[in-house]
C-alpha cells in the first residue's frame, strides 16, 4: 500500500517501489543535474551520432510517469514538479541545440482530445490509445504521413485486476481493449529467453525481463520499407495489442529487444534502418551505458532460471 497513492476519482499512482518514484518531484538531490541529467544527454547524443554516421535514423521515445501526465489528479506534495526527469532532459538538449531525435509524448498528451484515455487509472502503462499516439508521433518525426486509427479494426472490451490495482487491499478491476492483430503480421523469431518469459508467465512462474527478442514480419503491400529495432522495456512490449505491435503492423519489419541498452552489434547484424529506444521515466535514475550483448546476456538469464530450479 504505501508504494500506491490514491488519488482523485480513483485515479492510482505508483510512487515507491524500486525506484523510489515520487522522489523525482520532492527531492532536489534524487535526479541531479551532473549525476543523471549531464549523463542521460551525453548518451543520447552519443546514440545520436553513432547511428547519424552509419546512416541509420534514429529516435529517442520517453515514457512518461503517470504523475508527470495527470498531476491534477495526485493529492500529494510535488513541489518540484517541474525538475521531472523528462523536463530536465529536454530542456537541457533544446539548451545545447542537439539533433532533433528526442520524442516526448507529454505535450501531445496534454493536448489530446480524450486525455484520459491514455493511461487507466488502475494500470502504470500506456493504453492502446496511448501507443497510437506514440506511433504517430514516430511516423511524423521519421516523415511518413500515414493515418493511425482503429477505424475498421475490431475490438473487444474485457475487465482485468491491472498492476496497481492488483496491490489494494480490496482489490480493483478496470475495463480495457484488446485490438485483434491485423493477419499480415507474424512472429519470425523470438529467442529462447522470450520463449521462456511467456511460458513462466502463463503458468503464473516468476520472469526475468531482460534481453527478450521478438522479430516481426509484416507482409503487406503497402507496409513501410524499414527494418526497425527497439530497445524498450514494458511500455513497448511485444504481445499483439501493444506498442511494439503497433510498429509491427506498419513496418515492414520490427525487432524489440528487452533492455535500456543499445547493442549496436545486433543493429548492425540485421542491417536496421531505423532503431527506436524507449526508456520508462521511472527508470531513469539508472542512465544505460550500452556496453551490452544480447545474445550473451539472453545466455545468462536461462542460466540462472536454471539454477534457480
Amino acid at each position: 500500500m504505501s508504494d500506491i497513492h490514491e488519488g482523485r476519482d480513483g485515479w492510482l499512482f505508483l510512487t515507491g517501489h524500486d525506484n523510489s518514484v515520487l522522489r523525482y518531484y520532492t527531492d532536489l538531490d534524487y535526479f541531479t543535474q551532473r549525476g543523471h541529467v549531464e549523463k542521460w544527454v551525453e548518451r543520447l547524443r552519443q546514440r545520436a551520432e553513432i547511428f547519424a554516421d552509419a546512416e541509420i535514423r534514429y529516435l529517442h521515445v520517453f515514457a512518461p510517469e503517470k504523475l508527470s501526465v495527470f498531476p491534477e489528479h495526485v493529492l500529494l506534495p510535488m513541489q518540484f514538479f517541474d525538475r521531472h526527469p523528462i523536463r530536465l532532459i529536454c530542456q537541457e538538449w533544446e539548451a545545447k541545440a542537439l539533433p532533433s531525435v528526442l520524442i516526448n509524448p507529454l505535450p501531445a498528451m496534454a493536448a489530446h482530445q480524450e486525455r484520459d484515455s491514455l493511461f487507466m487509472k488502475t494500470d502504470t502503462h500506456w493504453t492502446y490509445h496511448a501507443g497510437q499516439l506514440v506511433l504517430s508521433l514516430v511516423l511524423q518525426a521519421l516523415g511518413y504521413s500515414r493515418p493511425v486509427s482503429l477505424e475498421g479494426r475490431t475490438v473487444h472490451r474485457y475487465r482485468h485486476v491491472w498492476d496497481l490495482g492488483a496491490r489494494l487491499e480490496a482489490q480493483v478491476s478496470e475495463e480495457n481493449i484488446y485490438v485483434e492483430p491485423l493477419p499480415c503480421v507474424s512472429r519470425v523469431r523470438v529467442n529462447t529467453a522470450a520463449q521462456e518469459f511467456e511460458a513462466r508467465l502463463a503458468s503464473g512462474r516468476p520472469v526475468t525481463h531482460r534481453s527478450l527478442v521478438v522479430v516481426f514480419r509484416n507482409d503487406a503491400a503497402d507496409a513501410i520499407d524499414e527494418r526497425v529495432v527497439i530497445f524498450g522495456d514494458s511500455f513497448m512490449e511485444f504481445r499483439p495489442s501493444t506498442p511494439t505491435f503497433q510498429f509491427a503492423e506498419m513496418f515492414r519489419e520490427v525487432h524489440f529487444i528487452w533492455s535500456p541498452n543499445v547493442d549496436y552489434s545486433y543493429v548492425a547484424r540485421v542491417d536496421a534502418s531505423v532503431v527506436i529506444t524507449e526508456v520508462a521515466e521511472r527508470s531513469m535514475i539508472f542512465v544505460p551505458d550500452d556496453n551490452y550483448d544480447v545474445e550473451a546476456d539472453a545466455a545468462a538469464v536461462m542460466a540462472q532460471y536454471s539454477s534457480a530450479e
